[in-house]
């Protein structure tokens, strides 16, 4: 079945722009609401959210994202990172709108339940983007420091290792945490890295990324280094974003 798509754009800022997405069926003289598109664009990187309201084959939905890429993004980058998240219409609110003119019927405990579901799932699948954008960030940030970064294999990842930074000298193994870190999480990843075996001779260091750190984290590295065997850094996200700006909108710095 042959698929038009054509976009409404609802809002447009200096750097994000808004969108329903519509289609149309083959042979078909109406057309249909699809979802919603939010694109925000960065200097080096385009991030888009797309919610469809109807669920499509791979090869349609690669076809959408790469007619939005064309006619809606179309600026030179070095990603455009795109979120796809299947969902439903479950109200429009306004602050010009009042309660008399709406006509939504009381929610049932099951509405409320699969609102509940569907937010859920959509706020989980954000983490998880923002985590693999965080990774890239920190790639950025120890490339700027002259190291080789790269994102860790599925071996590494098992041993709570996100991204690898070498030179010549150095080996950091590094576990990003996008919000608050505690200290038994910091000792399981200082403990885990030490376990990873190094041939090389090069020094081994242990590198935590976390927006916050426990209050008394620099007190306790001392001990670890010790206890572990291997250098224990910390750095604030912070610092990740001041490095590469581009970063800042997508994962909230």
């Amino acid at each position: 079945m042959d698929l038009e798509f054509t976009y409404t754009r609802l809002a447009r800022t200096e750097a994000s722009e808004s969108y329903v997405v519509w289609l149309r069926e083959s042979g078909s003289e109406s057309k249909d609401r699809l979802g919603v598109l939010e694109l925000h664009f960065e200097r080096r990187v385009a991030h888009g959210t797309l919610i469809i309201e109807r669920k499509l084959d791979s090869e349609t939905l690669g076809g959408l994202i790469s007619k939005i890429d064309d006619e809606l993004v179309n600026y030179e980058r070095e990603d455009f990172i795109v979120s796809v998240y299947l969902g439903e219409d479950v109200g429009f609110y306004s602050d010009v709108i009042g309660e008399e003119e709406r006509s939504y019927q009381k929610a049932t405990r099951g509405d409320l339940n699969e609102i509940h579901k569907t937010i859920s799932k959509v706020i989980g699948r954000q983490q998880a983007a923002k985590g693999k954008l965080t990774e890239h960030a920190i790639c950025d940030f120890f490339e700027k420091l002259g190291f080789q970064s790269e994102i860790a294999d599925s071996r590494l990842d098992a041993a709570k290792v996100d991204v690898v930074a070498t030179s010549n000298e150095e080996v950091l193994y590094v576990q990003s945490k996008v919000g608050v870190i505690s200290s038994s999480e910091i000792r399981k990843i200082v403990s885990s890295v030490s376990k990873i075996s190094e041939s090389s001779g090069r020094i081994i260091s242990a590198v935590i990324v976390a927006r916050e750190f426990p209050m008394d984290a620099e007190i306790r590295r001392r001990s670890l280094e010790s206890e572990f065997g291997v250098n224990v850094m910390y750095i604030q996200l912070y610092q990740i974003l001041a490095a590469s700006p581009e970063y800042r909108r997508a994962l909230g710095g």
